[in-house]
């Protein structure tokens, strides 16, 4: 997953659009990577939407209070949230709005479900946009969305990667 601070190297969008070339330029030509992204890459690739659950093995720690928040009996207004959240940019804190004005819009019982999805869009896509928009810039150069589309994520993760070698120095041989 791309760091949301890559920005702070002037050049970073033209290496996210090589890199998108190189994974493309790989998977056409058949050759395996030892590369392993988050589901979440995966999904917009093919062009799939995402979701909370993607959330997972991105940031397992959001994952699970994320979900605690949708749990019935979850107490949602003592956290006192609002639709935004807090970024560090090298020691100044920004707040973003997950939605216009979201600062000002508390987070209730009824609209949980709305937050924690904005919530994870905005973690696993609009924090890294720029990054995200110029690496699929460059895959789809090689290899055209439509093309790639047929696939479904755990697919092209064993097209770019093949299966994980787990090989320990322990292993036995019989």
């Amino acid at each position: 997953m791309p760091n949301p601070k890559s920005y702070i190297q002037s050049e970073h969008i033209r290496y996210f659009k090589f890199i998108g070339r190189v994974i493309a330029k790989a998977l056409f030509e058949g050759c395996l990577l030892e590369c392993y992204f988050v589901r979440s890459i995966y999904k917009m690739i093919i062009g799939q939407k995402l979701n909370f659950k993607d959330l997972e093995d991105f940031d397992n720690n959001l994952y699970v209070g994320l979900n605690w928040c949708l749990q019935p009996n979850s107490d949602i207004d003592a956290l006192y949230e609002s639709f935004s959240t807090n970024e560090d940019y090298f020691g100044k804190t920004k707040t973003i709005d997950l939605v216009p004005d979201g600062r000002n819009i508390d987070v209730t019982k009824d609209n949980k479900e709305y937050y924690v999805e904005r919530k994870a869009y905005y973690h696993l896509y609009k924090s890294v946009q720029d990054q995200i928009d110029a690496f699929l810039d460059g895959f789809y150069e090689i290899i055209p969305k439509e093309l790639v589309s047929i696939f479904t994520y755990k697919e092209l993760e064993l097209l770019i990667s093949g299966l994980p070698d787990f090989k320990s120095k322990y292993s036995i041989t019989l």
